[in-house]
């Protein structure tokens, strides 16, 4: 009953605070390695998909399989294009350049949730999606199935500082930085476009906003934990 159907958006944005510049390092060096490794794991599908704590599987699927989402389909419902199905041509980073077109095609995916219902019971959810990388991160159109559609971006974006602010943070005559400063700040921004009917429209952004603000935080904690690891650490 198409009548019942109804739409909303949900977005959610996480903050990640570049940690000061160590001995030998320049802001510069900080924002990229942030920059890059934030990247990286918005850019990867299975990551990001096993950061929501409902998920317990990941699995790549033909898209030849009865199971596979109608991309195309899901895509006209949210006007997104599929025919520009190649990553935007300006270089974004030193390997922009290397990179394969089929990297920026659609991947299809099965992925397993289990979903809290009531007094500590859970349900299994299996659902299909079709997940693109994008210049800035990943792309969904997925089909939990029972008539909703869901296109969702994982975007990472970022500020340097630079200019006067960027000097004002440097105070040694090699040019490093200031240890009690910070190199600037990365923003992980997700906007998400559901289709689903209205009665249960209050349980999916009940449920998307539980799950999606945890990813977000397990996002910032891994990010924080492998900028440690390579020599950044936290304030």
């Amino acid at each position: 009953m198409s009548f019942l159907q109804t739409t909303f958006k949900t977005g959610y944005i996480t903050d990640l605070i570049l940690p000061p510049v160590p001995t030998g390092k320049t802001s510069s060096d900080v924002f990229l390695a942030g920059h890059a490794l934030a990247l990286s794991m918005a850019r990867s599908p299975e990551t990001m998909s096993r950061l929501n704590p409902f998920v317990y599987s990941v699995q790549t699927m033909s898209a030849a399989d009865p199971h596979a989402v109608d991309a195309r389909a899901i895509a006209a419902r949210f006007d997104v294009n599929v025919d520009n199905d190649k990553l935007d041509n300006t270089p974004s980073s030193a390997t922009a350049d290397t990179e394969s077109d089929s990297e920026s095609q659609f991947v299809h995916y099965e992925i397993k949730d289990k979903l809290p219902v009531a007094l500590g019971y859970s349900a299994d959810l299996t659902y299909h999606s079709a997940i693109r990388r994008t210049k800035e991160g990943i792309e969904a159109l997925t089909d939990p199935g029972s008539g909703v559609l869901l296109h969702g971006r994982w975007m990472v974006k970022g500020v340097a500082l630079d200019g006067d602010a960027n000097k004002e943070r440097t105070n040694r005559d090699d040019g490093t930085g200031d240890a009690s400063a910070s190199a600037g700040v990365l923003t992980l921004l997700e906007t998400n476009t559901i289709s689903c009917s209205v009665l249960v429209a209050w349980y999916i952004r009940a449920s998307m906003d539980k799950s999606h603000r945890t990813a977000h935080q397990r996002f910032k904690e891994l990010w924080t934990q492998r900028m440690n690891e390579l020599g950044y650490p936290p304030a």
